[in-house]
């Protein structure tokens, strides 16, 4: 992934903004407010959501020093240095929120989105571990705070989310700069392929978080089905805007 000069001026802008931005850290909550699950929702499941997105960051940040070190462009590199730096930091964070809640019988991520998350970076294919992580992993990742801090009342959380949804808009508006250019430059096969690998990657993780837990109205098969479909059509059209459109594909 090497950029052209206009997109070189305009990583280097969001990096150097990323490399001044104080990044979301533990010493910016107060921790002394405790944790307000909402009391519809089992204990088990709340502290399980969280520990996925705990997970989440945490892999993303392994993901970025591994493409940080095997980066081809230095700028590109200093990008995903930072972005891995902001990542350590909520993960830090989400760790501290879930101590606070206690262990829970349950609450771990499920395995196999850890060990998906784990296959998914592989220096030898950036774009391929960039795509997941960019593309599929953070605009899953901001939908999910989007949805607890409407849906769920605990103040701490909400003002955890909403800090670090500030520095995720730069990880987000970074894919958007070196994505597209990298995708164009795949032959339609190469394009189709990852498209199909991507699309297994979140169906094999969402379907398996689905199996793990027993969220409310989820129990219908054609519940279950329709919601995952939706989902997948919010990320089948977050690949489309970088390029990574199939013909024939069913969204």
């Amino acid at each position: 992934m090497t950029p052209d000069a206009e997109t070189r001026a305009r990583l280097a802008a969001l990096h150097r903004k990323g490399a001044a931005s104080a990044p979301a850290t533990v010493a910016d909550f107060d921790w002394s407010r405790r944790p307000r699950p909402p009391a519809w929702m089992p204990r088990a499941l709340y502290a399980a959501a969280v520990a996925h997105l705990h997970l989440g960051e945490a892999m993303t940040r392994r993901a970025c020093e591994a493409l940080a070190a095997g980066a081809a462009d230095p700028l590109v590199g200093a990008c995903l240095a930072v972005q891995a730096r902001d990542e350590g930091h909520h993960a830090a964070i989400y760790g501290r929120y879930l101590a606070l809640l206690g262990a829970a019988p349950g609450a771990a991520p499920a395995p196999v989105v850890a060990e998906t998350l784990a296959a998914a970076i592989d220096p030898a294919r950036p774009l391929a571990t960039l795509l997941a992580y960019n593309t599929l992993l953070e605009s899953e990742a901001l939908g999910i705070q989007a949805g607890f801090e409407t849906w769920l009342p605990c103040p701490l959380f909400r003002a955890i989310n909403g800090r670090i949804a500030r520095d995720e808009a730069r990880h987000v508006a970074f894919g958007r700069l070196v994505l597209p250019p990298a995708v164009a430059a795949l032959d339609p096969a190469a394009r189709r392929d990852l498209y199909h690998w991507l699309r297994g990657l979140w169906w094999s993780c969402a379907e398996a978080v689905l199996d793990g837990y027993r969220f409310p109205g989820m129990a219908s098969g054609r519940i279950r089905r329709r919601w995952l479909d939706s989902r997948w059509a919010r990320r089948h059209r977050a690949l489309a805007a970088v390029g990574l459109a199939v013909e024939g594909a069913n969204p």
